[in-house]
């Protein structure tokens, strides 16, 4: 029996991920030495969102997950219950000496670098246990999680690789989606997904895979750069910090993630792009840009960075889905990533 089966309910329904970039959820110092739940609740609570506003049904957010109480509303128990068994996974440091990766760019460019702490690998055996949900709001919830698994990432730093994994084994089965109102920003009718597929093996160390990934974000951010962009929207699609003397702060997180390469089998790799514009509420220096921005970064993927580093020395294929491209009937889309039944 494996500690799964001893987590698992008779309404339960259990399945095992196993990493293929390592997981990163933060906890005391940013350190990253253990797997913390609420790292990945978050995360699939913040994806599962993204798709029920695609069918805009914003009330999904509150009926699933729950709501604090204050002066006006009672509070709202969650209508899931998440464990996690993550006895399978194994901390590692990756990243030699301070944990940085930096390079200098052919134009003379030194990046300032990104860093690492330690890091998480191998199978996490997870359970879902519904309290009261709703069979519609259960399967946008697993498909959410069917698309997320297979298309995206979890985790924190995933724009910069980490989080990538997929379902090992079964996963239970999804139905179709069915929209149910306009979309409301930030959803995943703003999302595109794109995997560059190498025709030859992963590189050996998790470092040179890690590089790999950022090779290829900064090539995409150099794309939105220079005559004809704007440094706002620049940082709004690739993320940004400031924070002034006199306390001011304006931040963008990224809407863009970019996996570290990963392996494919024995004789192929591949390494995730995926993103959300707007992943805000308000489209901010997106608005009226989208599908130029977008554009841009499709040509970038397909063009390559010109100095790849430590990447996969072979050709490669790019796979590439946009949620623009389905009009309105945002749900049809969605249920072609997802597989869904048909």
């Amino acid at each position: 029996m494996s500690a799964l089966d001893g987590l698992r309910g008779p309404d339960s329904h259990g399945f095992t991920l196993r990493t293929l970039t390592p997981l990163y959820t933060g906890g005391v110092g940013q350190r990253g030495e253990h797997l913390h739940p609420s790292g990945i609740l978050g995360s699939i609570r913040h994806f599962s969102c993204l798709l029920a506003n695609a069918l805009g049904d914003p009330g999904f957010a509150e009926r699933v997950w729950g709501r604090a109480g204050d002066a006006q509303h009672m509070p709202r128990a969650k209508a899931i219950g998440l464990r996690i068994d993550p006895s399978g996974l194994k901390s590692r440091t990756p990243v030699p000496g301070n944990g940085g990766i930096t390079w200098t760019a052919a134009d003379g460019h030194h990046h300032r670098g990104w860093f690492y702490n330690s890091m998480q690998d191998g199978p996490i055996a997870v359970t879902l246990t519904p309290r009261g949900i709703s069979e519609t709001d259960l399967n946008v919830l697993l498909t959410a999680l069917r698309i997320q698994f297979a298309r995206a990432t979890i985790g924190a730093k995933d724009q910069f690789g980490l989080g990538v994994v997929e379902v090992d084994g079964d996963f239970p089965s999804v139905g179709r989606l069915c929209s149910v109102g306009a979309s409301q920003p930030p959803s995943l009718q703003g999302s595109f997904f794109a995997e560059i597929r190498y025709s030859c093996a992963a590189p050996t160390t998790i470092r040179d895979r890690l590089e790999c990934g950022l090779r290829w974000r900064a090539h995409l951010r150099r794309t939105l750069a220079g005559a004809g962009w704007s440094t706002n929207l620049r940082h709004y699609v690739f993320g940004y910090v400031n924070e002034s003397q006199s306390g001011s702060r304006q931040e963008y997180g990224s809407a863009v993630s970019v996996s570290a390469v990963y392996r494919l089998g024995p004789e192929h790799s591949a390494l995730r792009v995926w993103g959300v514009l707007p992943h805000t509420t308000a489209p901010g220096p997106l608005a009226g840009q989208r599908p130029r921005v977008v554009n841009a970064l499709r040509n970038a993927l397909i063009v390559g960075p010109s100095d790849p580093g430590p990447c996969p020395p072979c050709g490669y294929s790019l796979e590439w889905t946009d949620a623009a491209d389905c009009g309105d009937d945002v749900a049809n889309w969605l249920n072609t990533v997802a597989g869904s039944a048909t």
